[in-house]
C-alpha cells in the first residue's frame, strides 16, 4: 500500500492492503515469512509522518492493517505493533478519516485483548493527542472494561482531557 502511494495513488481499497500471497485469509501461520516486508512498510510509515505526506487514505489504511494484525493476537506482533499504532494515533487525527475513530476503536480493543494492560499504558500518553484520538481510547477502554471503569474515571479527572473526550466520558456513567 505505501508502495502503491510512493507509485502515485493516493488510496487503495481496504481488501488490497495486505492480500495474501496465496489469496487466502491472513493469519498467524503465514505472517512470519512477510516481518521483513512489514519492517520496511513501518520504516515507510516513519517516512511519510516526519515529511508530512501521510495522507488520510494511507493513515486510515495503516489503522486498517494494524487492527487486522491485531485480531490474529499473535504474540510475537504485539510489542511492535503497540509501539506502531500508538506512533500513528499520537501523529494524526482520526476525526479526518473515513471511519477513522470506529477502526481505531478497534485497533486498541485487539490490542488490549493480546496484551492485557495495553489501554492503561497507552491513555497514560495521550495527553497531547487530537480530541477524536482521545476519544477513541476512551471507547476503547469503555469496551474492553465497561462503563464504570477506574481508569475512564482517571482520564475525566486529568487536566489534559479534552472537553469533548469528558462529555463523552460522563455519557458512557449516565447509562
Amino acid at each position: 500500500m505505501l508502495r502503491a502511494f510512493q507509485l502515485g495513488k493516493t488510496s487503495i481499497a481496504d481488501d488490497l492492503v495486505f492480500p495474501s500471497e496465496a489469496g487466502t485469509p491472513i493469519c498467524p501461520d503465514n505472517i512470519g515469512p512477510r516481518d521483513m516486508e512489514l519492517d520496511a512498510q513501518i520504516s515507510s510509515m516513519r517516512y511519510l509522518l516526519k515529511t508530512e505526506r501521510m495522507n488520510d487514505g494511507i493513515a486510515r489504511a495503516l489503522l486498517v492493517i494494524f487492527k487486522v494484525l491485531a485480531q490474529t493476537e499473535d504474540p510475537r506482533l504485539m510489542p511492535g505493533l503497540g509501539g506502531w499504532a500508538e506512533e500513528l494515533m499520537a501523529s494524526i487525527n482520526i476525526g479526518k478519516l473515513n471511519k477513522g475513530g470506529p477502526v481505531a476503536t478497534n485497533l486498541l480493543i485487539a490490542l488490549e485483548r493480546a496484551s492485557p494492560g495495553y489501554l492503561a499504558a497507552f491513555a497514560g500518553k495521550c495527553c497531547k493527542m487530537q480530541p477524536g484520538n482521545i476519544c477513541s481510547i476512551a471507547r476503547a477502554i469503555k469496551k474492553a472494561e465497561g462503563s464504570q471503569s477506574l481508569l475512564l474515571q482517571q482520564m475525566l479527572n486529568a487536566e489534559w482531557c479534552p472537553p469533548e473526550a469528558k462529555t463523552l466520558i460522563l455519557s458512557f456513567f449516565r447509562v
